[in-house]
């Protein structure tokens, strides 16, 4: 057994894409958030593997794991469609086999992932702690987020978060779910008082298929 962080990085609003631009946009989007990953690895942390949409790491040390997801939310900006990434870490034994990794500590870094908001960094208490520990203030910037109880773990797990720091600077279309600038929005609309930004001419058909007006 082996003590480990093990953080899921997850396209959020993935399948939204796949379903407004196609299998070959979601294929290529997927490939370079692939080879972002892969650019950021510091030396002590290594790519498990691509699961659908999600990135599966581990490391050797938890700062290294969170200053990665850190570089990993700012450098997903620069992906087609500015895609936000939640993330999910958390330490532990973990089993290796044949260049992948099982147990407990797996299982809660992929639930505590998918409790993110989109652009959110979610820790475990046992990431925290060794954090804390370590010659580093990345521990000043967690905010507890309290006890969660996640599907499938028998204990709740006390979690604390990295918001996104960009949440004012973008509106997400609501077909894809991709992030959009005001300045670069293909088209507005308003409906019930709520104004709506679109990152393509696509979405903004798509979107009045589904809310014709009256």
């Amino acid at each position: 057994m082996q003590v480990r962080a093990v953080i899921f990085a997850d396209l959020a609003g993935f399948t939204a894409l796949t379903e407004a631009h196609g299998d070959e946009d979601a294929v290529e989007l997927v490939q370079q958030f692939a080879s972002l990953v892969r650019a950021k690895l510091p030396a002590s942390a290594t790519l498990v593997k691509i699961v659908g949409d999600a990135a599966m790491i581990v490391a050797d040390d938890c700062a290294d794991a969170l200053r990665l997801a850190m570089e990993l939310v700012a450098a997903s900006q620069d992906l087609p469609g500015r895609p936000a990434l939640s993330v999910g870490i958390h330490a532990g034994d973990v089993v290796e086999r044949d260049g992948d990794y099982w147990g407990h500590t797996v299982n809660v870094a992929a639930r505590v992932a998918g409790e993110a908001r989109p652009g959110e960094i979610l820790v475990t208490e046992a990431v925290r702690e060794r954090i804390a520990s370590a010659d580093t203030d990345l521990d000043a910037q967690l905010i507890a987020k309290g006890e969660h109880r996640l599907r499938n773990v028998s204990r709740p797990i006390r979690l604390f978060a990295l918001p996104p720091d960009d949440e004012d600077d973008y509106h997400t279309d609501p077909v894809c779910h991709m992030r959009v600038r005001e300045s670069e929005s293909a088209g507005t609309l308003t409906v019930d008082g709520t104004v709506y930004h679109f990152c393509s001419r696509r979405c903004v058909g798509a979107f009045l298929e589904s809310h014709p007006p009256d």
